[in-house]
């Protein structure tokens, strides 16, 4: 005969499996196109004069990562935007070495990233975008 104890610790057993078992199943049966983590990886070469890089991805994004890392001799502004003319972000560089972590929500599947020297400006900054979503 089984006791009240027994009884309940398997009720809970079988829940916590029946629940394990649904979450394998779901993952198993979700498409692979459904997830989207893209990184892309660009330069910026010869800072003297304004350069932009276009990112883009598909899917329903909600957040961004970005990391900019390099040297420049001189100052700049180096901006994010969802398009080519807004600058969601702005971020001043003065003269030495780059390393920018940006990490914001993001509901486009497309990011503009340039960079405008502010004075006799050379180096280089290479650039990494990373769409989260689904």
């Amino acid at each position: 005969m089984m006791t009240k104890k027994r009884s309940i610790f398997l009720i809970l057993a079988l829940i916590t499996l029946g629940i394990y078992g649904l979450n394998i199943y779901r993952v198993r049966n979700t498409p692979l196109d459904c997830k989207v983590e893209t990184i892309y990886l660009d330069n910026m070469n010869d800072l003297a004069s304004e350069k932009s890089i276009k990112f883009e991805t598909k899917g329903s994004i909600t957040g961004i990562e970005i990391w900019a890392d390099g040297e420049i001799h001189g100052t700049g502004i180096l901006t994010i935007g969802y398009n080519d003319s807004t600058a969601y972000r702005a971020i001043k560089l003065d003269s030495g070495r780059v390393d920018i972590k940006h990490k914001s929500d993001w509901y486009s599947d497309i990011c503009y990233i340039s960079f405008t020297p502010t004075s006799k400006t050379k180096g280089q900054i290479e650039i990494s975008c990373n769409f989260i979503g689904d």
